[in-house]
């Protein structure tokens, strides 16, 4: 068996409803202590419900430059400076 935990209910509660829709069996259990909530999952579906555990994250994932403008301008800021290399490559 298989163990994916998750530490926040909206997590858990897609991962749940992914394997419910694909028709997996898993067992679920709540750690009081920690509260990570815990899937067990037989290895024969592993590959499977491995899929599952990245779309999940991949659903739930926060970008990784949130502002706006800071990615704007270090992108800005990248394509000048290749820019500036390129053009003095060439005229060397």
């Amino acid at each position: 068996m298989t163990v994916f935990f998750f530490t926040e209910k909206a997590h858990s509660d897609y991962f749940k409803e992914l394997l419910t829709e694909r028709k997996i069996s898993f067992e679920f259990e709540i750690d009081e202590e920690s509260g990570k909530l815990y899937f067990g999952i037989e290895n024969r579906h592993f590959s499977a419900v491995q899929k599952l555990n990245y779309l999940v994250f991949a659903r739930f994932r926060k970008p990784f430059i949130e502002s706006r403008i800071f990615k704007y301008t270090l992108i800005a800021t990248t394509v000048i400076i290749v820019t500036l290399a390129l053009i003095g490559y060439l005229v060397s």
